[in-house]
C-alpha cells in the first residue's frame, strides 16, 4: 500500500510460501481480515496504527487504500499468490516437465507410504519364486530376530524403506547402483572372513594364557581381585566379549606395569607372569590395531542383506514408477536443483522472476536443504533488483526433521550451506550477506505472564545444560516479554511422581480428569482444553477414558472415517458388490438396519438365517422394503453406487457429516483413478489411515492431538501427559564409509553405540545432538501452546531406568520451585478464565443432511411401454451406455477417447462400438445441437448443484454464453414432456439462485432425435 498508483496490482508481485494448505488458508484469511478491519471499522486496529506509522500515512488515507487493495484481491483472487511450497514446486515442474526429464503426462504420488507398501507387497509376492529375494528376506528377518526387533517382517521392512524417502537417499543409492549382486555378496564374505580371523586370533592367544594358568593349577582365587582380576582379560578375549576400554583397565595396567598379578605372594604366578605380560601386550596391540575395523566388518556383514534388500526395493519402485508414470512430489526438488545448481540465472525461473518481485518464506525452520537451494535464485534475483524479501521462522519450533526439515540452515543465515561447493551458491550467499537484516520478535501476545516466565526460565536452563554449543544458537535470545497487565496471571503445574508401571495409565487419566474438572469450575469450557500427547497410542488411551467419564472428546482417532459405523456399513455393501459370497459383509449391512431401528430382533435372526442359506442380500433387504437394483449398481459408477446405498439404508440420516466426507474421498479417488471398486479398496486401505472428518474450531469438546499437530495453534488450557519419552532412540541412517580397507562406499547403519565403535562416532554424535535439539523443540512447541494454564504430567514408572525428558523437567523444577506435595511443583494460582483472551472465531455454519437426487430419470429407462416388451432390458442398458458416453464428451474430438474408455472399463463390447459412434455423431452434429458442442464453448457436464435446502441436482449439460445459459437433458424411451419439464424447472430455479439469467431449456430424446424446448 506504499505506492498509491500501484494499489490495484502491487499485491500480484508478492509470492508468499508456507508449508501446509491450512497455514496457507490461514495466511490468506488473515490478510483479508486485516484489510477488512482497516477499511471497514471506525476505530483503527492495532495493525492499522503500525502501518500508518510505517508508511507515514493518515488513518483515513490508509483506510481508502486498504479498501482498494481488498476490492482488487477479491475480484482477482487467483492472483493472490499465497500457497504451499509443494504447490509452487509443482507449478514449476508442470511447466518444465520436459527440461526436468519427467515422463509425459506424469502423475504425482502424494502417498509415498502407500506406494512403498505396494512395492513391499510385490517384493513378498516373489518369495518362493525368486531365490535371491527369498534369501534376502530370510536373512533380513533372522537378523532382526537376533536383535530382538519386532516379529512382523513386513512392518520392519516398511519402516526400513522409509530411508528411501529421505531427501539425501538418492545420492547414496546412486553410489550403490553400479555394484552387482555378486560384488555385494563378495563384500559380505570378506567382512565375515575378517571377523572370524579377529575372533580366532583373540581366542588362540587367550587360550595360550589360560592354558598356562591351568598348567600351574591356578584358579581365580589365586589372582589379585579374584574373579575380576587381571586374568579375567584373557577370558574376555577367549569369549570374544572384550572391548577397547578393557585394554587399559587399571587392574590390567597394574599387572603389566607393576607385576601385580597375584593377590599375595605366589611363586607359581610369579613364574608365569612374564609370559602372561607378553601375551597380554600382544592381545592389547592386536585389539587396539584391529578392533574398530573388526567392529566395522561385523556391522557391515550383518547389515549387508539389509542394504541389498533396500537396493532391491529401490529397483522395484523404480520399475513401478516408470510403469505408472509416477513422480513423488519430494523428487521435484532434486530435479530442479540438478538443473539450477550451476546456473547463475536459471532459465526455469525466468517467467517467475518477471511476475514476482517480493518473496515471503514462512515457517522457514521447516524448509529442507533442497527447497531452500531451489528458492534461492528467486530471492537472489529479487535482491539484485532492490526488492524487499522476508524470511520468517522460529528454530525452536523445528520438529519435522524426520520430514527433511533442516533447522541449521535457518541458524546459519545469512550464510548458506554449500556442500557441493557451487560457485553459484557462493555468489547468492554474498548477495544475502549484503542485504541481510535480522529482527527478533521479543513480545509474546499469546500467553499470560507466568506461563511466559516459566518457559523463559526452563529453556534458558535446557540451553545451557542440554544443548551443545552448535545448537545453542537456535535458542539465542529465546526469552520473551509479556504484556504488563498479565504479569501475575497464568498457572503452571509439573508432576514428576514415580509410580508402578501398571498404575501409570490410571494415574495419568485421573490427573487429567482432575485438571479438566478444575478448569470447568473456574469458568473454562470443554472447548478451551487441549491434551497434547507425544504418541497417538497415548491419545487413544486418554480419549477412551474421558468418553467413559461422559466428557466430550474430539481426537484425530475419533474423527477417522474408518471408525464410523455408517461408513463401515457402506464399505461392507461395496464389498458385497465385489463378492456376493461375502456373507460377513452382508450380515454387517443387515445388522446396521437392525441397529438403526429398521427391523426388530426376530427379523434380524430370520435375515441372518436367509443369508446363511445363500439368499441374495438384495432379496433380503427387499423383504424389509429396502429396494436396491443389483443390475443398476453393476453399471453405475462408484460415487452413484455410494449415493444409492446411502439413500436406501438412510446412512446419511444418522451420520451425514461422515457420509459427506466419505463421498468426498470417493470423488477424489474417481478423479485420480477409475470407477473400479476393487481398485478403490486397494486405495482406501492406505487412505483410511488419514481420511477424517474436519470439524469447526468452535466445537465444545476436549481436543486430543499430537504435539506435531498442535504447531501453530493455541488453547487456554493445555495438558501434556506422558511427558517422559526417551532422549535418544537409535535409528537406521545412511552413512559414508571412510575406511581404506573397505571398497563399499556407503551403507545403512543403526546409529547405536556399536556404530560409534565401528568408526561412525561422528555420525552417532551428530544424531545424538540432533535428537537432543528435537526433544527440546518438542517441549517448546507443547508448552508454548498454553494461554492461561499449563499442566505437565512428567511422571515415570519406577522400573524405567531410561533417561527421558522428564529428568530434565524434574531437575529444573527441584532447582526453581518448592514442592507442593510429593514431586508436584506449581507456579501461579488457579484463577477464573481471563475474558480478555477470547479468540475471535467465525460463526459455525450448520450443514444440513444431504438430499440426494441421482437423476433417476436419466439413469433408469422409465418408459412404461418398454416393460411390456422383451427388448426392455436391452434398451434400458443401451440408454445407460449412451448417457455415460455423452457425459465424457465436450466436443466431437472426444468421441474416440470416450468410446475407448468405455471399452477399457468393460461398459460396452467391441460389436457395439460402430453403432454407438454413429448415434453420438448424429447427436453432436445435429444442426440444432452442433453449436453446443464447439471445442471453445464453456460448459459443465453432469456437474452437481447444491440448492439452499441441501438438495443435489445434476443436469446433463449446461452451456454458458455471454448473454444466455442453456440447459440440455438427454432422455431415452417414450416422450413424457410434462414430467421431464418439472425437472428442468428445478434446474432452472437452482441456476437463477446462483445469478444466471436468460436460461434456455432443451430436452433431447435420443431414440428418435426429437428436440423439445421448454418456454
Amino acid at each position: 500500500m506504499h505506492d498509491e498508483k500501484k494499489l490495484n496490482y502491487n499485491y500480484r508481485r508478492i509470492l508468499a510460501i508456507t508449508f501446509t494448505n491450512k497455514a496457507a488458508a490461514e495466511m490468506k484469511s488473515r490478510v483479508i481480515s486485516a484489510l477488512h478491519q482497516i477499511s471497514g471499522n471506525d476505530e483503527m486496529p492495532f495493525l492499522g496504527h503500525l502501518l500508518c506509522k510505517e508508511l507515514n500515512l493518515p488513518p483515513e488515507q490508509l483506510k481508502d487504500r486498504a479498501q482498494i487493495v481488498l476490492s482488487s484481491i477479491l475480484h482477482h483472487y487467483s492472483d493472490f499468490a499465497i500457497g504451499t511450497i509443494d504447490s509452487f514446486t509443482h507449478k514449476i515442474v508442470k511447466t518444465f516437465a520436459h527440461d526436468l526429464k519427467l515422463p509425459v503426462n506424469f502423475n504425482i504420488e502424494l502417498d509415498t507410504r502407500g506406494f512403498y507398501d505396494k512395492v513391499i507387497a510385490l517384493l513378498f509376492s516373489q518369495v518362493g519364486e525368486d531365490e535371491y529375494v527369498s534369501k534376502l528376506l530370510k536373512d533380513f528377518v533372522l537378523g532382526k530376530a537376533e536383535s530382538n526387533s519386532s516379529w512382523d517382517p513386513e512392518k520392519q521392512i516398511q519402516e526400513f524403506s522409509a530411508l528411501l524417502q529421505k531427501e539425501n537417499s538418492e545420492a547414496y543409492i546412486q553410489k550403490l547402483k553400479h555394484f552387482e549382486t555378486s560384488e555385494l555378496e563378495s563384500f559380505r564374505k570378506q567382512f565375515q572372513e575378517f571377523t572370524k580371523h579377529y575372533q580366532n586370533t583373540l581366542k588362540a592367544l587367550a587360550e595360550k594364557a589360560l592354558q598356562l594358568i591351568r598348567s600351574k593349577h591356578l584358579s581365580d582365587e589365586d589372582f589379585r581381585y579374584k574373579k575380576t582380576g587381571p586374568q579375567s582379560f584373557f577370558k574376555k578375549c577367549f569369549n570374544n566379549t572384550v572391548l577397547p576400554e578393557d585394554t587399559h583397565g587399571s587392574r590390567l595396567m597394574d599387572a603389566l606395569e607393576q607385576n601385580k598379578w597375584a593377590g599375595s605372594s605366589n611363586a607359581a604366578i610369579d613364574s608365569i607372569s612374564g609370559e602372561l605380560n607378553r601375551i597380554a601386550r600382544e592381545l592389547i596391540d592386536f585389539i587396539n590395531e584391529n578392533y574398530q575395523y573388526y567392529s566395522l566388518c561385523n556391522l557391515l556383514a550383518n547389515q549387508m542383506y539389509s542394504l541389498m534388500l533396500l537396493k532391491k526395493i529401490e529397483e522395484i519402485s523404480f520399475e513401478q514408477k516408470n510403469e505408472e508414470r509416477l513422480v513423488f512430489i519430494s523428487e521435484f526438488n532434486q530435479r530442479i536443483f540438478d538443473i539450477i545448481n550451476n546456473e547463475p540465472t536459471p532459465f526455469i525461473y525466468e517467467r517467475l522472476g518477471e511476475r514476482y518481485q517480493h518473496y515471503l518464506l514462512d515457517e522457514f525452520q521447516d524448509t529442507s536443504s533442497l527447497q531452500w537451494q531451489n528458492i534461492l535464485p528467486l530471492v537472489d534475483n529479487s535482491l539484485s533488483n532492490g526488492w524487499f524479501n522476508l524470511i520468517v521462522g522460529d528454530g525452536k519450533q523445528s520438529i519435522y526433521r524426520w520430514r527433511n526439515a533442516n533447522v541449521k540452515q535457518f541458524a546459519l543465515l545469512p550464510e548458506i550451506e554449500n556442500n557441493s561447493h557451487s560457485n553459484s551458491i557462493a555468489e547468492r550467499e554474498l548477495s544475502l550477506n549484503r542485504n541481510f537484516e535480522e529482527k527478533f520478535l521479543d513480545t509474546n501476545f499469546r500467553s499470560l505472564g507466568n506461563i511466559v516466565s516459566f518457559n523463559n526460565a526452563l529453556f534458558a536452563h535446557l540451553t545451557k545444560t542440554v544443548l551443545l554449543e552448535e545448537n545453542q544458537k537456535i535458542y539465542f535470545r529465546q526469552e520473551q516479554k509479556w504484556q504488563k497487565e498479565l504479569s501475575d496471571l497464568g498457572y503452571v503445574s509439573i508432576d514428576t511422581l514415580k509410580i508402578k508401571r501398571e498404575e501409570m495409565d490410571d494415574y495419568t487419566c485421573s490427573q487429567i480428569k482432575s485438571h479438566i474438572e478444575q478448569a470447568l469450575n473456574d469458568g473454562f469450557s470443554y472447548g478451551d482444553i487441549c491434551i497434547l500427547a507425544r504418541k497417538n497410542y497415548h491419545g487413544n488411551i486418554i480419549a477412551a477414558f474421558l468418553m467413559e467419564q461422559g466428557i466430550p472428546v474430539v481426537s484425530s482417532d475419533s474423527l477417522l472415517l474408518r471408525n464410523n459405523l455408517e461408513v463401515n456399513t457402506l464399505l461392507c455393501f461395496l464389498n458385497y458388490l465385489v463378492n456376493n459370497q461375502d456373507i460377513i459383509s452382508a450380515a454387517a449391512v443387515i445388522n446396521y438396519v437392525y441397529v438403526s431401528g429398521g427391523i426388530n430382533g426376530e427379523q434380524l435372526h430370520k435375515a441372518l438365517e436367509n443369508l446363511s442359506r445363500r439368499v441374495n442380500l438384495f432379496d433380503v433387504l427387499s423383504g424389509f422394503g429396502i429396494e436396491l437394483n443389483a443390475q443398476d449398481l453393476s453399471l453405475n459408477n462408484l460415487l452413484d453406487n455410494c449415493i444409492a446405498i446411502s439413500t436406501a439404508l438412510q446412512l446419511n440420516k444418522n451420520a451425514f457429516h461422515y457420509i459427506r466426507f466419505f463421498l468426498d474421498e470417493v470423488n477424489e479417488f474417481l478423479v485420480l483413478k477409475n470407477s473400479n471398486i476393487s481398485s478403490f479398496f486397494d486405495w482406501w486401505h492406505s487412505r483410511s489411515q488419514k481420511a477424517s472428518m474436519i470439524i469447526p474450531e468452535g466445537t465444545k469438546a476436549v481436543k486430543i492431538m499430537t504435539i506435531h499437530a498442535s504447531k501453530g495453534l493455541e488453547f487456554p488450557v493445555v495438558i501434556v501427559p506422558y511427558c517422559n519419552w526417551g532422549i535418544y532412540k537409535a535409528n537406521d541412517s545412511w552413512v559414508n564409509i571412510e575406511n581404506d580397507k573397505v571398497q563399499l562406499p556407503v551403507t545403512v547403519v543403526n546409529l547405536s553405540k556399536k556404530a560409534g565403535e565401528s568408526g561412525f562416532d561422528k555420525e552417532l554424535l551428530a544424531e545424538q545432538n540432533d535428537q537432543l535439539l528435537d526433544n527440546a523443540n518438542l517441549l517448546y512447541v507443547a508448552f508454548t501452546r498454553a494461554v492461561e494454564r499449563l499442566h505437565i504430567l512428567a511422571g515415570q514408572s519406577e522400573s524405567n531406568k531410561q533417561k527421558g525428558v522428564n529428568t530434565w523437567l524434574e531437575d529444573f523444577a527441584k532447582a526453581n520451585y518448592k514442592q507442593v506435595r510429593d514431586n508436584f511443583y506449581e507456579l501461579g494460582n488457579h484463577l477464573n478464565k481471563t475474558e480478555t483472551r477470547e479468540k475471535a472465531t467465525l460463526s459455525v455454519f450448520e450443514i444440513n443432511p444431504l438430499l440426494f437426487d441421482t437423476n433417476k430419470n436419466v439413469v433408469k429407462i422409465k418408459a412404461a411401454y418398454l416393460h411390456n416388451h422383451s427388448e426392455s432390458e436391452q434398451a434400458k442398458q443401451e440408454g445407460i451406455k449412451l448417457h455415460w458416453l455423452l457425459s465424457k464428451i465436450k466436443s466431437p474430438k472426444d468421441i474416440d477417447s470416450a468410446i475407448g474408455s468405455a471399452l477399457l472399463e468393460g461398459l460396452i463390447g467391441a460389436t457395439e462400438k460402430s453403432s454407438l459412434t454413429t448415434k453420438l455423431l448424429n447427436i453432436i452434429e445435429h444442426p440444432q445441437l452442433a453449436h453446443f458442442f464447439k471445442p471453445q464453448s464453456e460448459c459443465r457436464i453432469e456437474s452437481e448443484i447444491m440448492t439452499a435446502t441441501g438438495e443435489l441436482l445434476r443436469p446433463d449439460r449446461i452451456l454458458f454464453e455471454e448473454n444466455a445459459t442453456t440447459l440440455i437433458d438427454y432422455k431415452t424411451g417414450q416422450r413424457n414432456d410434462a414430467n421431464y419439464f418439472k425437472q428442468l424447472i428445478r434446474y432452472e430455479d437452482a441456476l437463477i439462485a446462483m445469478g444466471y439469467k436468460n436460461i434456455k431449456k432443451l430436452l433431447l430424446y435420443v431414440d428418435d432425435m426429437a428436440i423439445v424446448e421448454l418456454k
